[in-house]
């Protein structure tokens, strides 16, 4: 936490953080990534499903939940349902989308045909086995 920012809330979890301070004065324009949600200061008084939710509406572009894939499925359905009620959420993740897709274009090019790495995984998957 940095109480001097945000009082109420880690870095993760924090509109002030990500969006005031790193967007909007810093100007920072490249993907955030949260922490891993299942650190202890982040499931203290939310599940994981609320985190996730929070730290997206928060301005994180992708969240991070290692090793449990039962919690990752809880926070993609939560996420799912909350961009369906919350307009603003869903715009969010849309631009969030732009930015990944943006990110991965610069990693890995891809034929002119293939306008996101979503409609065709198989693409992306033997690229990066290409890379390895």
């Amino acid at each position: 936490m940095y109480p001097a920012l945000d009082a109420e809330r880690c870095a993760t979890l924090s509109p002030v953080i990500l969006q005031q301070i790193l967007r909007d004065d810093l100007g920072f324009r490249g993907v955030l990534f949260s922490d891993d949600l299942l650190m202890a200061g982040i499931m203290d008084n939310r599940t994981v499903a609320d985190a996730a939710v929070e730290s997206l509406q928060a301005g994180c572009d992708a969240v991070l939940i290692c090793r449990d894939f039962a919690r990752q499925q809880e926070a993609l359905e939560a996420i799912r349902e909350a961009g369906e009620r919350d307009q603003d959420l869903a715009q969010r993740l849309t631009v969030s989308q732009h930015r990944l897709d943006h990110l991965l274009h610069q990693l890995v090019p891809f034929p002119p045909s293939v306008t996101s790495p979503a409609q065709d995984p198989s693409l992306l998957a033997s690229r990066l086995a290409a890379l390895a």
